[in-house]
């Protein structure tokens, strides 16, 4: 018994010795690459000039580069804002941008798209521009007098986000099922084109 315990500890002994003359390797894992910095806009429609549209980074998906990152909001060279969301009132023959930084002060500037459509109602237009009541539950959009043929009206959100588009000839009834906000209601008359601004509490 005594033989057999002896031989058990060689044994053992025999093992640790293999185990401490193993060398661990240790391979480094390739680090992978830094996607560039970039910036994908989800929400185009144009912001009509000379009326007051909110706009912010939801309408943008900002891919790569080292968070956390930082916005300017530009008119032309000029930098106008420097939040996550801004309220543009764009101006005919400008250039608007947003421009996004990271920690690393990589940047990328995105154009805005301003139609150069000019919002409002001119008095010596208003008997061209049909009536709108906007309400959480519907658009109720009443053509003007004596009007023939068709008109497209757009529903969109402050982000420029299209909801609805109804081409019409007649006065329609459109369901709608709105959250309280601000709504931009383009409508399209031949060469003709009219943006209002409705607030929905």
């Amino acid at each position: 018994m005594k033989l057999l315990y002896i031989y058990f500890l060689i044994e053992l002994l025999g093992l640790l010795n293999k185990l401490d003359a193993q060398t661990v390797v240790r391979m480094p894992l390739p680090q992978q690459a830094e996607l560039p910095l970039s910036v994908e806009v989800l929400f185009d429609e144009a912001l009509p000039t000379n009326i007051a549209s909110a706009i912010g980074i939801l309408g943008y998906d900002i891919i790569g580069g080292t968070a956390p990152y930082s916005y300017s909001w530009l008119e032309d060279e000029t930098v106008l804002k420097q939040e996550e969301t801004f309220l543009l009132q764009p101006k005919a023959g400008k250039n608007y941008y947003l421009h996004v930084t990271d920690v690393n002060n990589c940047s990328v500037k995105v154009p805005i798209n301003v139609s150069g459509i000019k919002g409002g109602i001119l008095p010596e237009d208003e008997a061209s521009v049909a009536s709108l009541i906007l309400s959480r539950q519907q658009l109720r959009i009443i053509p003007p007098r004596d009007f023939e043929g068709s008109m497209d009206v757009y529903l969109m959100n402050v982000l420029g986000q299209r909801i609805m588009h109804a081409r019409i000839s007649g006065e329609t009834e459109i369901p709608l099922n709105l959250s309280p906000g601000n709504y931009l209601i383009l409508q399209k008359c031949g060469e003709k084109h009219y943006v209002s601004k409705h607030m929905l509490p």
